[in-house]
């Protein structure tokens, strides 16, 4: 009777040490499989509601830029930038500002454009508040270079150069309706042109213009990757990214989903992600074949995109 009991013992044990065996292996594979897109889906609601979104058919949803697991959201509608904790998950603050439609970070300022007012907006992140306003007409993109502030103005068709210290301005025509802006390491700076369906070139050393290439449909967002190799514009009206190499200026167009708007690299460039506003999705590109191998849906209308520093969470506004 003793040895039958200490029998079924040892069977049960051995059953149990199998299930925990099992549970780690499914655990173990679990993390991999998150770890290997890099990707969480984390709402962290600013002042927008979600049906100001579904009503928005241009980009007036929020766009976001992070550092040292701070978010700065730029909520258009609301006329606000929310300043969150993405450690605590929560808005820390916000900051009154009338529309705000772009952000850059330059070091320890943000730089806020608001074409309703015809300002750009200087935000102390140190501190959290407003230290200066400068003034410009209809700002849409912007970019800070060296001592310059470069910002697209849709209604001139222009690009404005703003000197940082003696705020003298300069004008600089481009295509129609330019929008996003980014800069590679040679000092050129690339501007898209909406509604010609190219990019303008300029070459920051004489700030002039170099050269303008057609692209396709629609060109909005814009990201230059980490190798600074390629050039990823998305042609909203083509449902694509045109893929332009540096070296050579030729053109790759890869598919992705209904009316992309903005596209960012990861730290180390192996991926791209593309935010498609009308097919509620986010498309991610493998930057090595030039092709989309997954995709992730997300809520209501997409814009903004931000990853964190680390590569582990990426940030989608809705």
């Amino acid at each position: 009777m003793l040895k039958e009991k200490i029998k079924v013992l040892r069977e049960n044990l051995g059953l149990r040490n199998k299930i925990r065996i099992i549970l780690l292996v499914i655990v173990l594979v679990i993390i991999l499989f998150v770890n290997s897109y890099l990707i969480f889906d984390k709402n962290i609601k600013t002042e927008e509601e979600p049906e100001a979104f579904i009503e928005s058919i241009t980009d007036e949803a929020p766009v976001i830029k992070i550092t040292k697991n701070i978010a700065y959201v730029a909520n258009q509608l609301s006329n606000s930038v929310s300043i969150v904790d993405l450690d605590k998950s929560q808005v820390i603050k916000h900051i009154e500002i009338e529309e705000p439609h772009e952000l850059y970070l330059d070091k320890n300022l943000l730089y806020v454009t608001s074409s309703k007012t015809d300002n750009i907006t200087v935000i102390n992140i140190n501190k959290n508040e407003i230290i200066d306003a400068i003034e410009s007409e209809s700002p849409h993109g912007i970019l800070v270079v060296d001592d310059s502030i470069y910002v697209t103005n849709a209604d001139k068709n222009s690009v404005t150069i703003i000197n940082k210290t003696s705020l003298v301005y300069k004008d600089i025509e481009v295509g129609l309706q330019p929008h996003m802006l980014v800069k590679d390491k040679h000092n050129f700076v690339y501007a898209t042109n909406i509604v010609s369906d190219d990019i303008a070139i300029i070459n920051n050393d004489i700030q002039k213009l170099a050269d303008i290439i057609h692209v396709g449909d629609g060109p909005e967002g814009i990201a230059i990757d980490p190798q600074e190799k390629f050039i990823y514009i998305t042609n909203q009206e083509a449902n694509e990214v045109a893929a332009l190499t540096l070296k050579n200026k030729k053109i790759n167009k890869i598919q992705v989903d209904s009316r992309p708007l903005r596209v960012i690299f990861s730290n180390a460039g192996r991926l791209a992600f593309v935010s498609n506003f009308n097919s509620n999705t986010i498309s991610i590109i493998n930057t090595y074949k030039q092709n989309v191998i997954n995709k992730i849906k997300t809520d209501y209308s997409p814009l903004g995109l931000a990853l964190s520093e680390d590569d582990r969470y990426l940030y989608v506004t809705n």
